[in-house]
């Protein structure tokens, strides 16, 4: 938030305050194009204040997404499509956890499944986030979708191993189909389940729940809600882990003046009562 006065207006200045620690908070969203919506994005997360951001369906090309400059979040690791638009993958981390990127470019197909993980080292936690993406298409292959999901999670899971998997699941779990069936027991196999219970795209004639967030569910204390901010027609959902305790890292207010019509007409008028004639009668143009 931006607070004006008479001198000027508060404004985020670039260094970082350590505050008291708070706990860990994992954000997603199907965001539909994130372009036009980084400021509306930070906005919305300033109550909230996650350690990762996991986007969905971004749209970026690969040689787009490196130039987005999301506030203290750096860009952790990502996939983007070259042969098709829109879609993709991306995690966004805040700058002061330590995190390791995890190649799984060999998984990947375009539309079809569409995946970016890395670890995050939290004091003596480590956390494996996964963020995934399929689309929503009579022909697609959801079967291609699940055999690749669990060759990831084959290659990753380990019994010692804190998983946190978001994204477009493509799949409406507030429905009891062969896909859902599939996917959750495919997923209770590596002791992970469903934690979001609310819809997540919702209009006036129907409510679904195609986004979610998997965890194990026996290992930690959680919660998660949804976060409504209007920038797709995905709500989002974040959830918060209270058993993992990060520092939380703030930008101190500072002053800077105001710059518009008012401001300089205001300059202006300052000007004309100054007494200029000291520069005028000096022949010395310095």
């Amino acid at each position: 938030m931006i607070t004006c006065g008479d001198h000027g207006c508060l404004f985020n200045n670039p260094s970082f305050e350590v505050h008291k620690p708070t706990n860990f908070i994992t954000f997603h969203q199907n965001i539909r194009g994130l372009t036009y919506k980084v400021d509306g994005l930070l906005i919305s997360l300033s109550d909230i204040n996650p350690q990762v951001l996991c986007v969905t369906d971004h749209h970026l090309r690969p040689d787009e997404i490196n130039s987005v400059h999301l506030g203290h979040y750096t860009l952790g690791t990502h996939y983007c499509r070259r042969l098709y638009r829109q879609g993709g993958v991306a995690i966004f981390v805040s700058k002061d956890l330590e995190f390791k990127k995890i190649d799984l470019s060999q998984y990947v197909k375009e539309k079809d499944f569409e995946v970016c993980a890395l670890n995050l080292q939290i004091g003596t936690i480590n956390l494996l986030i996964l963020c995934l993406y399929t689309r929503r298409s009579p022909t697609s292959d959801y079967t291609y979708f699940l055999s690749q999901l669990e060759l990831v999670l084959n290659k990753l899971y380990r019994v010692s191993t804190n998983i946190v998997v978001c994204g477009d699941f493509n799949t409406n779990f507030l429905e009891f189909t062969s896909r859902t069936t599939l996917l959750e027991s495919m997923m209770a196999s590596f002791n992970l389940f469903s934690s979001v219970k609310f819809s997540t795209r919702n209009f006036i004639t129907s409510h679904t729940l195609i986004d979610n967030i998997f965890i194990d569910i026996k290992k930690f204390d959680f919660s998660t809600k949804p976060l409504v901010n209007g920038l797709s027609d995905y709500d989002a959902q974040f959830i918060t882990l209270y058993d993992i305790m990060c520092p939380i890292f703030k930008q101190p207010p500072s002053y800077i003046r105001i710059m518009d019509i008012n401001s300089m007409h205001e300059f202006s008028e300052l000007l004309s009562y100054e007494n200029w004639e000291g520069v005028f009668q000096d022949m010395d143009v310095n």
